[in-house]
């Protein structure tokens, strides 16, 4: 079984031709994040739908914790992949979360 980071290369080399900033509310993303509050348990490979778009970043309903949480653009590593309905409805049965703690 691979590992939720050989999911999110693989994931990141299909989708690379759809890297866009979160533009749109309502649009799904997936990218790396690694969150800068010290002691947060996060996700790393975040799979989210756009809430609200800020000025430090977005908030998204992150579908691994069923939840909205904040994001912010200094902290998103690398692109971030919009995902269309079907790759949406794809990427919701891959076990790609992977959580950690910020150091």
């Amino acid at each position: 079984m691979k590992s939720p980071d050989d999911l999110m290369m693989d994931i990141m080399e299909t989708l690379n031709d759809t890297e866009y900033a979160p533009d749109s509310i309502g649009a799904y993303y997936t990218f790396i994040y690694q969150a800068k509050t010290p002691a947060l348990l996060y996700d790393e490979h975040p799979l989210v739908q756009v809430v609200d778009i800020t000025s430090w970043g977005f908030k998204g309903f992150n579908y691994h914790w069923n939840m909205v949480r904040n994001y912010t653009f200094p902290e998103i590593i690398g692109p971030m992949y919009r995902v269309n309905a079907e790759e949406f409805a794809t990427l919701r049965a891959i076990p790609y979360k992977k959580l950690r703690v910020s150091g």
